[in-house]
């Protein structure tokens, strides 16, 4: 029963992450190769603070990654 709760959970957390028309778009410019977030910003007409919550969610859905430069 607990394993199957964790899958589910996972599942939710995946789609979360798609749920959004933001975060499709910004998945959407990440499709074409790794952006910072400025170039997502630009790509996708959000926000910057908006683009980096977006962002932090997708990367908590476990959809994207990051890169410490």
């Amino acid at each position: 029963m607990r394993r199957r709760r964790k899958v589910l959970d996972v599942k939710a957390k995946f789609f979360r992450g798609l749920a959004d028309l933001s975060r499709l778009s910004i998945l959407e410019a990440l499709r074409r190769g790794p952006r910072n977030v400025s170039e997502v910003v630009r790509m996708t007409g959000l926000l910057q603070p908006n683009a980096s919550t977006h962002l932090n969610c997708l990367w908590d859905c476990g959809l994207v990654d990051r890169e410490v430069r």
